[in-house]
């Protein structure tokens, strides 16, 4: 007996085996590994030490990105019901470096309790410092991750190109952090743009070193730009010390299929019950873009010449179009939902005639009559 349940079990163990073994993990939660050994040899080698540019991509958990937003549209309606301006926020990212693709992998963020102006954020506070060091022991007693970044908003008007760039206080932040942890990314997201276009409007980007010195008139992008003013009015005045790193999303395998559940019970019915058009934050930015695009045009001749790539026509313009082509698609929706909801259909079949229309009464020949 003691034999045949000796068999019976070496059998099940093997079965359980083959199990495993067989179970393979989708492709798309791959990036949820942790693996120790090769992590822990490339922080020992340092690759980004010898190559400037070493980390080109950034991969935000789409969890993540959706808590920047958050945050920054938190930070900008604390900052108007204030009766001011919206103020900027700042956060920590937590994740780990892909040593194979060369990519840094945001898996989390967590807000700071920092408020900035339009020029200067910076944690630099005892509080804000005492917070960030018992947030990093937490986070190594529960997970494998540690900070690799931080983010921040800039919420400016709403103009022809994205605010999402580095100021020269920033890139003093980034490089201060960087030069001490090698592997820090910095994520700027422009709230207003993502409240006007409806769509995640964010940038990653690291400092360059001191020692390095990139190519002449060329910017963050990669893009070499003649005009000097250019460059400055998109990516700021510290163009040329950092750059930016291709970002992407992704998601896990049970958030995908809760999103799919969701959307095909319950989404979908936002989507018809409501109109970024009509949105309040939407309405009320929408008089500063009119000024601000009035404001160009309205410049004197005398500084409208100059360059052609900085010409104040051809920004107004741009933002004309922009701002003429959401009025269209929230107007067209509501065209739309009004014909589909507000009508009624009939089954009985149109009657078309080929007779012409007779000739109705006059009011004098009613008159006499």
């Amino acid at each position: 007996m003691s034999s045949k349940n000796k068999n019976k079990n070496t059998k099940q163990s093997k079965g359980d085996e083959k199990k495993e073994e067989a179970y393979e993990i989708p492709l798309q939660d791959k990036v949820y590994e942790y693996d120790d050994k090769r992590i822990d040899q490339f922080n020992k080698e340092r690759p980004w030490k010898s190559d400037p540019k070493y980390f080109k991509t950034c991969r935000i958990n789409v969890l993540a990105a959706t808590k920047m937003v958050k945050h920054a549209i938190q930070g900008v309606n604390q900052g108007r019901k204030a009766g001011g301006l919206p103020t900027e926020i700042m956060g920590l990212l937590v994740g780990r470096p892909d040593p194979v693709t060369k990519t840094l992998v945001v898996m989390d963020c967590v807000e700071l309790p920092v408020e900035g102006s339009e020029t200067r954020v910076v944690a630099d506070d005892e509080k804000v410092l005492g917070f960030m060091t018992r947030m990093q022991d937490r986070i190594e007693e529960l997970r494998k991750d540690r900070f690799i970044g931080w983010y921040h908003s800039h919420p400016f008007d709403v103009g022809p190109h994205s605010n999402a760039f580095f100021s020269a206080t920033d890139v003093n932040t980034q490089l201060l952090w960087q030069m001490q942890f090698g592997k820090w990314v910095g994520i700027v997201v422009d709230p207003l743009r993502c409240l006007a276009k409806q769509k995640v409007d964010l940038l990653a980007f690291m400092a360059y070193p001191p020692t390095y010195d990139p190519p002449k008139n060329q910017g963050p992008d990669g893009v070499i730009v003649d005009n000097k003013e250019v460059l400055s009015k998109r990516w700021g005045a510290a163009y040329n010390r950092y750059y930016v790193l291709k970002h992407s999303f992704f998601m896990g395998s049970l958030v995908r299929h809760n999103l799919e559940m969701m959307s095909r019970k319950h989404l979908w019915i936002r989507h018809l019950s409501t109109s970024a058009l009509l949105e309040p934050e939407n309405r009320e930015e929408l008089p500063k873009r009119i000024q601000a695009m009035t404001k160009k045009t309205n410049l004197d001749p005398m500084h409208r010449k100059g360059n052609s790539n900085a010409d104040p026509m051809k920004e107004a313009m741009s933002m004309g179009k922009d701002l003429a082509v959401e009025q269209c698609i929230g107007h067209s929706m509501q065209l739309i939902k009004n014909a589909t909801f507000n009508t009624t259909i009939s089954a009985e079949p149109i009657k078309y005639s080929s007779s012409l229309p007779q000739p109705q009464p006059t009011k004098q020949a009613s008159s006499k009559k």
